[in-house]
């Protein structure tokens, strides 16, 4: 079996060490897990893996000893709930720079935790991106820096660099006979584990970008606008089905698109609730 140091969810942790023990030691049951970690209810571990239970924190150091963990494994154990269970932001932020920085110690890199950093981090979707508009060789001097001066905000050539990196360790980017680089068919995916929480970073910093927009460019370069509306939740069902049919028409221009590609936009569409308003039963 893997280290636990190849994980980012505790869950999917617990589903590959049950299919493990169950398949070398005879007798291994959820129930007798659930009796090693003092736990009276024999479902105790698949409701842990199926998501339809948490794991208190009390009765975590059940669970690490019923692993059999060693002091070490089992804090980053420990870690890998907190950062699935936590509810404020800031706190799944805190325990998951906790991981990154313990997965470094143990050099665990993968290329699901790479796919990690392309979602959380927008400089590297808009990279990849202005890669299909510009021509750009990695070993022009200045390459990095033109690049990174073309994002607004800007960033550095360093941030440049390191996501051009990225990007060809994905295999997102490949080099022409010419030394410029151009965008790959590979599909772009999360994976397996935690993607809700990358994603979720993602639009954060998009919806950033969009509020600094305002500033930086002139009304004819952007569109912004929105709508209070009160709807029933059958109507509110209706917007989000039209909202999502715009969202593949777009789609649809952008891939028939015959014209010279010239410019990289951004375009964020939110629905989002304004108020929680009691029901009488």
């Amino acid at each position: 079996m893997k280290s636990i140091y190849n994980y980012i969810s505790y869950r999917v942790y617990l589903a590959d060490y049950y299919a493990y023990k169950k398949s070398t030691e005879k007798g291994f049951s959820y129930r007798s897990f659930a009796a090693d970690a003092g736990i009276k209810l024999a479902n105790f571990l698949p409701w842990l893996i199926d998501g339809s239970r948490n794991l208190a924190e009390s009765t975590i150091p059940n669970v690490i000893e019923a692993l059999k963990l060693s002091p070490e494994d089992g804090e980053y154990f420990t870690l890998l709930v907190r950062f699935d269970q936590a509810k404020a932001q800031e706190d799944r932020e805190e325990y998951f720079g906790k991981i990154v920085s313990i997965r470094a110690e143990k050099a665990v890199h993968s290329v699901e935790e790479k796919r990690y950093d392309y979602f959380s981090d927008w400089t590297v979707v808009a990279i990849r991106e202005l890669l299909n508009v510009v021509k750009f060789n990695p070993k022009d001097e200045d390459g990095y820096y033109r690049l990174g001066s073309m994002l607004r905000p800007r960033i550095s050539k360093t941030e440049a660099r390191k996501a051009v990196m990225l990007l060809k360790d994905l295999g997102f980017v490949e080099k022409c006979p010419d030394g410029t680089l151009r965008l790959t068919a590979q599909q772009v995916t999360t994976g397996d584990e935690a993607p809700g929480f990358f994603i979720r970073q993602f639009h954060r910093q998009m919806l950033v970008r969009a509020a600094e927009s305002m500033d930086i460019f002139p009304s004819e370069l952007r569109d912004i606008s929105s709508v209070s509306m009160s709807v029933s939740s059958d109507g509110q069902q209706k917007v989000k089905e039209a909202i999502q049919k715009f969202r593949r028409e777009i789609e649809s221009i952008v891939r028939e698109d015959a014209g010279s590609v010239d410019r990289l936009v951004q375009m964020n569409i939110q629905l989002f609730p304004l108020a929680e308003i009691p029901h009488e039963n």
